[in-house]
């Protein structure tokens, strides 16, 4: 379902384990599965979505934004972007695409 290599950056192990988690070059460019909503997203909120799949993105440290919550599909997902990997579309369209085929969307737009 994941890309092996992800902005010309191949797949790295993750420890521990896990079929939720997935990573790629160094730093590593971090996927979680099964996370929470961020308690930053409001109502107000913007969203940019990449082919079908929305993503609510918020900064980390100085890096704006940095990690991207996929809000939704039936599983939220987590992405951590570090800064040195811009812009962040050549990371976001094949993730969403993979979440497209994998994760089913929310029935009625819900989030």
């Amino acid at each position: 379902m994941l890309p092996e290599r992800l902005a010309g950056h191949a797949r790295v192990a993750v420890r521990p384990t896990s079929p939720l988690t997935a990573a790629w070059g160094s730093p590593p460019i971090a996927l979680r599965c099964g996370v929470a909503l961020p308690a930053a997203l409001t109502p107000a909120a913007g969203l940019t979505v990449v082919n079908g799949v929305a993503w609510f993105a918020e900064p980390v440290g100085s890096a704006t934004p940095s990690r991207f919550t996929e809000v939704g599909r039936e599983a939220y997902v987590e992405l951590t972007v570090p800064a040195r990997y811009t812009p962040a579309a050549t990371i976001l369209v094949p993730i969403s695409n993979a979440l497209a085929r994998a994760i089913p969307a929310r029935s009625g737009g819900r989030i």
